[in-house]
């Protein structure tokens, strides 16, 4: 995975970030810098061929993940729940997770929200932007280009 981006990188509304081999992409509805702070929110187009995402944990924030299209599998430790269009979980924070799409399924649409964004603009361009990073070229320091 490509390393984090400069600090002063941030997710803007209307962005939109696609993983050039898995198909992933993300588009940002809201910033943190259009609530105050409240929430940030993207919607992120999630396959199969990406796999399972890193098992992550938020200690501050709230996280929501609203299924539109699809299904998508989110892992809560030893528990796991598979949500439909319609369907939603939200975690408090300091919850662990892991999401993916079920091999061999259609990709998932689904909303995800942060809350409150506090530096999720930030988060959002290094969480979201690592994979589009990786497919760009880099320079001799291996830096970005």
């Amino acid at each position: 995975m490509a390393s984090n981006p400069p600090t002063d990188e941030r997710a803007r509304a209307g962005q939109t970030l696609v993983d050039a081999i898995t198909g992933q992409s993300a588009v940002v509805l809201t910033t943190a810098a259009q609530t105050r702070g409240e929430y940030a929110e993207v919607e992120v187009v999630w396959t199969a061929a990406a796999g399972p995402s890193s098992e992550r944990c938020f200690v501050s924030h709230e996280l929501r993940f609203e299924v539109i299209e699809g299904r998508l599998t989110v892992r809560l430790g030893d528990t796991t729940r598979v949500l439909r269009a319609g369907e939603a979980v939200t975690l408090p924070p300091g919850t662990s997770h892991r999401i993916e799409v079920e091999q061999g399924a259609p990709a998932a649409r689904f909303l995800w929200r942060i809350r409150p964004a506090l530096d999720s603009d930030d988060l959002l361009a290094r969480a979201l932007g690592a994979e589009e990073r990786a497919q760009r070229p880099t320079d001799e320091r291996g830096a970005n280009a």
